[in-house]
């Protein structure tokens, strides 16, 4: 199975940098433009779209799910909301890594991700 990231062209990753950098983002989580950080032993994918300034919202998806999941949910949210969408180990981008699955750990991966964004708690 090819990745999907190697069907998007460099002139759609173009776009999606203008976007990000004009802060003008996507109204919809679609596994495009977000980037992978590095947590641990995994690079885990992230995307978020709204206002960059407002108010963050993180959006955790259920076991076999992905960020994806939430795209139908956003138009429904109130304006100001940044939102967060992080796929987490070993679902839609993001890589399994080495370390056994818990909860403990994907509570640990999503804080290290909100420190990487600069998001105070």
């Amino acid at each position: 199975m090819s990745d999907p990231a190697a069907a998007i062209s460099a002139k759609g990753l173009n776009e999606c940098r203008a976007a990000f950098d004009n802060r003008a983002m996507r109204p919809a989580f679609d596994h495009t433009c977000g980037r992978h950080l590095p947590v641990g032993d995994a690079k885990l994918y992230v995307e978020q779209v709204g206002d960059p300034a407002g108010e963050p919202l993180v959006l955790l998806h259920g076991g076999l799910g992905g960020l994806t999941d939430f795209a139908p949910l956003l138009e429904g949210l109130p304006p100001g909301l940044r939102c967060i969408g992080i796929d987490f180990r070993g679902h839609g981008r993001s890589a399994l890594g080495t370390q056994a699955l818990s909860y403990a750990l994907y509570q640990r991966d999503v804080l290290q991700v909100l420190d990487a964004l600069g998001v105070q708690r």
